[in-house]
């Protein structure tokens, strides 16, 4: 075919990141080159109709290598982010991927990492807040148990007068 292939990253502009596999360059002179219609930084969406996005590079080849005469190619032409890198070589490229129903399923996966950013914070505030009330409720729990000690300290006090009281009212009236 004519071209190299590495693995990377999609990142929408909200964040959300898919793994696949990119042409990382096409071959001056080779099959793909004289097509025209596949050009560097473009996503391997299928490979003779297995979908190749989140799959490793190893599979992708793998699979490139087992194909024999014609292979039909899905590309994805994404638009550069220069911000994101593939494994720390090249640029990696935001999605835009071909057909609707590409374009769906990664809208999906949006939405869902980013629902579950959401309920990760969600759980984080739930996670202080119940620190809070245990905190709250060990200082409370403290503050009775002190009260409970006073409480005991104040009965042994008077249950002591009252029993000294009762033997001076018995001395007394047996004096009497």
């Amino acid at each position: 075919l004519g071209m190299m292939i590495v693995s990377g990253k999609v990142r929408s502009g909200e964040g959300a990141v898919m793994e696949g596999v990119f042409v990382q360059k096409v071959l001056p002179g080779s099959l793909a080159d004289k097509d025209g219609k596949i050009t560097t930084g473009d996503l391997v969406v299928e490979i003779d109709d297995q979908y190749m996005v989140g799959r490793h590079l190893d599979e992708a080849t793998q699979k490139l290598r087992d194909c024999t005469g014609s292979i039909k190619l899905r590309i994805g032409r994404p638009k550069i982010d220069h911000s994101v890198t593939n494994d720390g070589q090249e640029p990696i490229y935001v999605n835009e991927l071909v057909g609707p129903a590409q374009r769906e399923l990664f809208i999906k996966l949006e939405k869902a990492e980013i629902r579950i950013a959401e309920l990760e914070g969600e759980k984080e505030e739930a996670d202080q807040s119940l620190k809070a009330f245990k905190e709250e409720a060990e200082e409370d729990k403290k503050e009775i148990q002190k009260q409970m000690e006073q409480l005991r300290q104040e009965f042994d006090r008077h249950k002591s007068e009252s029993q000294q009281n009762m033997t001076n009212l018995t001395q007394a009236l047996a004096t009497i």
